[in-house]
């Protein structure tokens, strides 16, 4: 059985340098392929355990993207395992 590894940004600023520079750094292992997707910093993310939830429970917009971006994170995840 083989091991597949792959890495992903989490907790990251969109749109800022350390962002960029965090991609460039870790797109150059091959060992440790870097999944595109990105797992931004949002409060609703924060908020979400203490009212016993997760983002998928709740409607507000900013919600509704980052259960998109975890949606997308997990489908990225199985097309590297498959």
């Amino acid at each position: 059985m083989s091991t597949k590894v792959g890495l992903f940004l989490s907790r990251a600023m969109k749109g800022t340098v350390l962002l960029r520079e965090a991609q460039q750094a870790l797109s150059t292992d091959t060992r440790f392929p870097l999944l595109k997707t990105v797992i931004y910093q949002r409060q609703c993310l924060s908020d979400a355990p203490i009212q016993l939830a997760t983002v998928f429970d709740f409607s507000n917009t900013t919600a509704k993207s980052a259960a998109a971006d975890d949606q997308a994170l997990f489908t990225e995840a199985l097309k590297l395992l498959g």
